[in-house]
């Protein structure tokens, strides 16, 4: 009866629901730092039990409702959450710095104005037996033990095989929910038969020094693999191949190739394939918890651990039901390429990427809709000093209204001034950071076989050839002493000076202990090979020499490697003297070089002259 009498006369408040002591900071202190920590929570960097009570402790010296000496404790931690049931304490996944930045709102608007383009240009929208996509995943032998049932008060362990080489997927599946065969990448110098016991039906592999995939590898699942699973087509007709920005997957070598074929090679933007990869979105997932699960039960059921002659095995079973007609469908879907979609992406995942967006923060216009994150925090206006007078706050909790002297402008300036640091940390790492000048970069989130992208691509090509310089011989490797120099890529990338481009044939010797090739433009183009056939079973040092053609193919330097003397009629180039490769060693085309010689031996200037093949008039310097 007295509590009644209570709320009846006024004492007790009508929605009071709990007794107890009025809590220290009222009902809209608290809403405020809930919105702050959902807000900083949202954009990847949230708070820990320990940091939300400093904070708050911080708030109620800033309200002088507290001292610094006796700040809050865990147990007014546990009892805001009960006041506050929006609110929880979980782990959260971890995101890569680079993924955090390249995800952004922009990005992805523009990545799907673009890929709605070329549907639109090529009649893809309705048609998911022509869209593709490729990637890798890598696995080990060693699996990540998966949850299982155990007594209370029990940690057991999980048996694991330990130290592991990778072993690479190469997987790939249709908006239609059709699922080529895997393609496996062993670590090792020889294919064995058994590493491919119990391989799914169609599966095929290779070898690599590290088990991971390469350009070389790449060119060869697409041609000896994954056409033999595409289908039937006719002249006109383009399929569409969606693959992330690996440098394995962008080069101009493959670019030809996939337009010989009516394939449109669409890179997505780079570090965006955890929102806009299918085989990212919905099939890599559930595969690796099958794969541990399948480790797992191989483990107890045999003698031994999961070996590499174990893993295709496993991998085939896992990969057959991870790639099921409905999880391509729903990672096409969720993805928003079948159907198109492009609003599909939470506007959530975005969140992380606006504390790197430097630029564009400051470009922005004066709205509140472009300043606002969410819970109603701005960070890129000034603070305000807005004195008026605060409205008295009922308390829910204790019933007794808890009126503060502070502004709204003094709160606000509280939980400002640590977003808006956490910014500006963030913008400075932007500002600072080098751009690096990869091709990657310049093709990110575009179709590579449209001509546009593929003169950037040229164009970037001859930038990064000019801005390198080729490798100078030492004397002790002119006179044959010490390691012969290695044919990395910023060597074979390398081009001559203008002046003596059409004059001057470069010459490298190479190594058998050297790194796999990056680029199949950078291999022989009579053995496609990066050694030649006679040193491809000594593994001793075998060096072996390189001449770069300098001919001229549709107004390109032809720039072609060729083996000497192994792929090639041509015993010895001098240097400063002119080499072909067998692509442009025709008649013709001697014919011309032969004219250019004769008419620049000579002191007349540039001009025209008749040409003696074609009859026609031309610029002779274009040879």
């Amino acid at each position: 009866m007295q509590t009644l009498r209570d709320r009846v006369l006024g004492k007790v408040h009508i929605d009071t629901v709990a007794a107890g002591r009025v809590p220290i900071l009222s009902c809209e202190e608290e809403s405020r730092l809930v919105d702050h920590l959902k807000s900083v929570a949202t954009l990847g960097y949230g708070y820990t039990r320990q940091e939300v009570v400093d904070i708050a402790s911080d708030f109620a010296v800033q309200l002088n409702r507290r001292t610094v000496s006796n700040p809050f404790s865990m147990t007014w931690f546990y009892s805001f959450l009960n006041r506050w049931p929006e609110l929880r304490v979980i782990k959260p996944r971890g995101l890569e710095q680079c993924r955090a930045q390249s995800a952004s709102a922009t990005v992805v608007h523009n990545y799907f104005a673009e890929l709605d383009k070329i549907m639109d240009k090529y009649d893809l929208k309705d048609k998911p037996h022509l869209i593709f996509n490729i990637d890798e995943k890598g696995i080990t032998q060693c699996q990540t033990p998966p949850s299982v049932v155990v007594g209370n008060n029990l940690h057991p362990p999980a048996v694991t095989a330990g130290k592991s080489c990778t072993t690479t997927i190469i997987g790939c599946g249709s908006a239609s929910g059709v699922a080529v065969p895997p393609y496996f990448v062993f670590a090792g110098k020889r294919l064995t038969p058994d590493l491919m016991k119990g391989a799914a039906p169609g599966a095929d592999s290779s070898m690599s020094d590290s088990g991971w995939s390469h350009a070389e590898i790449f060119r060869k699942y697409l041609t000896n693999h994954l056409m033999k699973f595409l289908p039937a087509r006719n002249d006109n007709q383009h399929l569409l191949l969606l693959l992330d920005g690996h440098k394995s997957h962008v080069s101009v070598g493959l670019v030809e190739w996939a337009k010989s074929h009516n394939i449109i090679l669409f890179i997505l933007p780079a570090h965006t394939s955890h929102i806009l990869q299918p085989m990212d979105v919905g099939i890599y997932g559930p595969f690796q918890r099958m794969y541990n699960a399948e480790c797992h039960k191989f483990t107890r059921q045999s003698a031994c651990t999961v070996t590499r002659y174990d893993v295709c095995e496993l991998a085939s079973k896992v990969y057959i039901k991870a790639l099921s007609a409905e999880n391509l469908h729903s990672a096409f879907k969720k993805s928003g390429i079948f159907p198109f979609n492009a609003s599909i992406i939470n506007r959530d995942i975005l969140k992380p990427a606006e504390g790197f967006d430097a630029l564009d923060q400051e470009k922005q216009e004066d709205t509140d809709s472009q300043k606002t994150v969410e819970g109603g925090i701005r960070t890129d206006l000034p603070l305000h000093t807005d004195d008026a007078h605060i409205e008295p706050v009922v308390d829910l909790v204790g019933g007794t209204s808890a009126s503060t002297s502070h502004t709204p402008g003094t709160i606000k300036r509280f939980f400002d001034s640590r977003v808006t640091k956490l910014f500006n940390v963030k913008r400075e790492g932007v500002l600072s950071k080098k751009t690096r000048r990869t091709m990657s970069a310049v093709v990110s989130g575009q179709a590579i076989t449209e001509p546009h992208t593929e003169a950037q691509m040229l164009k970037h090509q001859e930038d990064v050839g000019y801005s390198k310089k080729s490798t100078k011989l030492t004397k002790d490797q002119k006179k044959g002493k010490g390691k012969a120099p290695k044919k990395s890529t910023s060597a074979l990338k390398a081009s001559d000076n203008t002046s003596n481009a059409a004059t001057s044939t470069r010459i490298y010797n190479s190594s058998s202990s050297e790194s796999d090739v990056d680029d199949p433009s950078e291999l022989c183009c009579v053995c496609s090979r990066r050694k030649p056939p006679a040193g491809q079973n000594i593994y001793v040092l075998y060096i072996y020499k390189w001449a770069q053609c300098v001919g001229m193919r549709r107004g390109m330097p032809c720039k072609h490697w060729v083996h000497i003397p192994h792929c090639s009629n041509t015993k010895v180039v001098w240097r400063h003297s002119d080499f072909d490769c067998p692509c442009c060693a025709s008649p013709a085309l001697q014919g011309w070089r032969n004219l250019k010689k004769l008419y620049l031996s000579t002191d007349n200037h540039l001009g025209n002259l008749t040409c003696p093949l074609l009859n026609c008039t031309c610029l002779l310097m274009f040879i």
